[in-house]
């Protein structure tokens, strides 16, 4: 690690390039931890057998809605490649030891060094060439799943290595609940929007309706969120349409091997967009008017001109200067180049009210002659369309939809766009948690552990535990340490195995799997089964709880 004092000048609110090397805001592997997790070995609060051997579930202990109670799995790949895969180094170590040097809070207001386990560190890095010696299977993402069901395990076999599989909790944690969140709320968004569809239009092949309920609803969120690539991926999982290009490149190029599945956008015009157009005094054509123009056929084109965008699928923002005048604008204005040329203009709203702004713009479409066709009692636009994003959230999208379709118009008319609350997610939504199920007894055998809690729901299971898909006895049956380590673990997968000398094949998936599952694995699950958690293991529960 280079010394070099870092100066800057006075008043300077910019590191110059040289001084300062921008990694984006990369954090080594063994500092990427709470302070919660660090000091339990030095500080001596660990069980010799636990020292030696841990095995921990992740698990989302509550569901989005209490009449439902599946789950959509997420955030797996993306912790494996992301945090697992990461190599320990004495360099990451050493910042860790820097770090740590005078974390630790004293009576007296000073401080003074915080204990961390730098030995077991520093042993991955020079007995294991840096790969935490741990073994990780789990649900793949998009597996749909019941709340309570553990849908991961880690754990390690290795002697004094125990604690690296603590390690991960709060990384593991920051993966799997927001996505999970989101993508289990798309899920259902997209359910009810097929649904709806088949209700309005029975005539129309179901495939096809399908299709249209993932690319119907689009993310407008890489604004949305501070996480916008996680979240972006967990709304990739349900949906084709979005805006978050760096979601899109992590689905395609990290999740599915460089290849890409349909996902899509379209050319939108931005209130930036209209409001730097001048007036065009020589065509009689007012600022607004003369930035559509200019948006629509381009300078020095017309109408008729092949290289118009009236030949696209095309977005304009309509609120600018005052909506209503807007759609009446483009509406009386642009038809028969749209119509001619085969593309679409979709209106976009950006203020007002939500539901108004939509039957607004639908009804002076049709007073203005649009071509439509009348399917299934709804009237369906050829060549025109509303995309509403103001302000989305799933309750107002639903209203929106059926206002449309009680005053007439196929829903189909209609995309939604949501941002903040297309991401928006926090951990007690599905209370996510990693617990301790079973360690080392210090004895060269394992120890139950488990937590009941004053709340019901943080119930633990004290036991590793195999997944059931074949229709036959519980979902979640118990299994032994051992056969845990040897990879008899059912339906999960391995998806990380770095013990030295392990045999184990690993089973990665790709994002169009994910994707898959999302929805079929979905279908195929009752919403309220039951108690899918064998009698034995809950047994077991009971007698780990009156041995107390």
């Amino acid at each position: 690690m280079s010394n070099k004092k870092i100066v800057v000048p006075s008043g300077s609110l910019i590191v110059p390039s040289n001084v300062l090397e921008v990694t984006d805001w990369e954090v080594p592997i063994e500092c990427d931890v709470d302070a919660y997790q660090v000091g339990f070995q030095e500080a001596g609060f660990l069980s010799e057998g636990m020292i030696n051997m841990q095995l921990y579930h992740g698990t989302h202990r509550t569901s989005l809605l209490p009449n439902d109670k599946r789950l959509l799995q997420a955030g797996v790949m993306g912790f494996v490649q992301c945090q697992l895969s990461k190599k320990w180094t004495h360099e990451g170590v050493d910042r860790m030891a820097y770090l740590m040097s005078d974390f630790h809070a004293r009576m007296d207001g000073t401080t003074e060094e915080y204990p961390f386990p730098e030995k077991v560190m520093r042993r991955v890095v020079d007995e294991f060439n840096g790969t935490p010696p741990l073994l990780m299977v789990a649900m793949p993402d998009g597996m749909a799943h019941y709340a309570g069901e553990p849908n991961c395990q880690i754990g390690t076999d290795i002697d004094g290595m125990g604690e690296v599989a603590g390690w991960y909790e709060s990384q593991l944690g920051y993966w799997q609940w927001p996505m999970t969140g989101v993508a289990t709320r798309g899920r259902f968004i997209r359910q009810d929007l097929f649904e709806l569809y088949k209700r309005c239009h029975p005539s129309m092949d179901e495939g096809l309706l399908n299709i249209l309920s993932q690319v119907m609803f689009h993310d407008f969120g890489a604004r949305g969120s501070v996480d916008n690539r996680k979240t972006g991926v967990a709304h990739l999982m349900n949906f084709l349409g979005t805006d978050t290009i760096a979601a899109l490149y992590i689905a395609v190029d990290k999740l599915n091997g460089g290849k890409k599945f349909g996902a899509c956008s379209i050319i939108a015009a931005a209130h930036k967009s209209i409001t730097c157009h001048d007036e065009d005094k020589a065509a009689g054509r007012k600022r607004e008017w003369n930035a559509y123009y200019q948006h629509i056929v381009g300078k020095g084109a017309s109408l008729s001109d092949a290289k118009s965008n009236a030949s696209r699928m095309l977005s304009l923002v309509s609120d600018t200067y005052g909506y209503e005048n807007a759609v009446d604008h483009l509406c009386s204005s642009y038809r028969e180049a749209f119509e001619s040329l085969g593309g679409k203009l979709i209106v976009r709203p950006d203020s007002g009210d939500p539901v108004q702004c939509v039957l607004y713009a639908l009804e002076r479409a049709k007073a203005t002659g649009w071509k439509h066709d009348v399917v299934d009692g709804l009237v369906l636009f050829n060549h025109f369309g509303v995309i509403q994003g103001d302000g989305i959230d799933r309750d107002v999208m639903f209203q929106i939809l059926e206002a449309v379709i009680a005053a007439g118009f196929s829903p189909l008319n209609v995309a939604i766009g949501m941002g903040e609350n297309n991401h928006k997610v926090v951990r007690s939504m599905t209370e996510w948690g990693y617990k301790l199920a079973q360690c080392g007894d210090g004895k060269g055998g394992t120890l139950d552990a488990m937590k009941k809690s004053s709340t019901e729901f943080k119930l633990s299971i004290p036991c590793a535990v195999k997944l059931n898909l074949s229709g036959n006895g519980s979902r979640i049956q118990p299994i032994t340490a051992e056969q845990f380590f040897a990879g008899e673990v059912g339906d999960y997968r391995v998806i990380f195995d770095g013990r030295p000398g392990s045999k184990l094949s690993m089973e990665p998936w790709l994002f169009e799997e994910t994707r898959d599952l999302a929805w079929n694995s979905w279908n195929a699950l009752e919403p309220n089964p039951g108690d899918t958690i064998d009698p034995v293991i809950r047994q077991r529960q009971r007698e780990f709880l009156a041995a107390l």
